[in-house]
């Protein structure tokens, strides 16, 4: 099975830097790009380099310019990765806009598709103009797996054969070391029937939702569970601080919890 990844460069971005927002107080985050292109032949990036916005200084847009030609040259060296560039323009009343970029992902599936060069193709992007080319795909006999953010459009999503969310853990995952360091204690999700011991603490609980909080005081981390949709058993977040197991319960599964914990663990709370 031949796996090629289309990536649209600036939908990535937008989404590591809510992520960096949300959990890092804005604090950059940088990609392990190894990571991301595990179980990919091909990885082909598209991006624009950066257009000066109005009001911006000569220095902060070069600083941001040669950061974004840094990371282009950077990753067509990398093995694998293929770097297509398109341009940025600013239009009054609709901002920056990017040019030549959906265009170029469009033709390059289409080819790589009619010519059998790939078996599954996996397209990373939000916009909901792919929705005609995720169609056109389908009828070529491709299978094709989208990457989105959390707020795809419903037809983009309904196009694809196979969906997998930009979620937090997602982004988690595909970062280097010292961007991990920056989120403090971060939950992993897993299946399987939660069963306590004595060395949890309960901490709150929800009957009508079957939620189930619990600090694991060996190593004094959240241990959270519930059931999981359409699965005999329960999904569990363990190792995570308070704070990030909220948000991540919270950003990728659309559970709310309190936000403060009992006053004897208020030290797990994480920020």
């Amino acid at each position: 099975m031949t796996r090629y990844l289309f990536l649209d460069g600036g939908c990535l971005r937008a989404r590591v830097k809510d992520i960096a927002h949300r959990y890092c107080e804005g604090a950059p985050l940088k990609i392990n790009w190894w990571s991301l292109s595990a179980g990919y032949e091909k990885i082909f990036y598209y991006d624009a380099l950066p257009a000066r916005k109005p009001n911006q200084s000569e220095e902060d847009f070069e600083a941001e310019r040669q950061e974004a030609e840094h990371l282009h040259a950077k990753l067509a060296t990398l093995d694998r990765f293929r770097v297509n560039e398109g341009d940025t323009r600013y239009r009054k009343g609709r901002g920056l806009e990017q040019k030549k970029v959906d265009v170029m992902i469009t033709v390059d599936m289409m080819i790589h598709t009619i010519r059998r060069n790939m078996t599954v193709a996996g397209l990373l992007a939000g916009d909901a103009d792919f929705t005609p080319l995720l169609n056109a795909l389908s009828n070529e006999g491709m299978f094709v797996t989208l990457i989105h953010p959390p707020k795809a459009s419903k037809d983009l999503l309904a196009a694809a054969d196979a969906r997998r969310t930009l979620s937090a853990r997602q982004v988690y995952e595909w970062l280097d070391a010292p961007s991990q360091a920056r989120f403090g204690s971060f939950p992993t999700p897993s299946y399987g029937n939660a069963s306590h011991d004595g060395n949890c603490q309960h901490l709150w609980s929800d009957d009508l939702l079957g939620i189930e909080v619990w600090c694991e005081l060996i190593n004094e981390t959240i241990w959270a569970s519930w059931p999981a949709p359409e699965r005999s058993d329960r999904l569990s977040l363990r190792g995570g601080n308070w704070a990030n197991t909220q948000r991540v319960a919270s950003d990728d599964y659309g559970l709310q919890f309190p936000t403060e914990l009992p006053e004897a663990f208020r030290h797990l709370q994480g920020s």
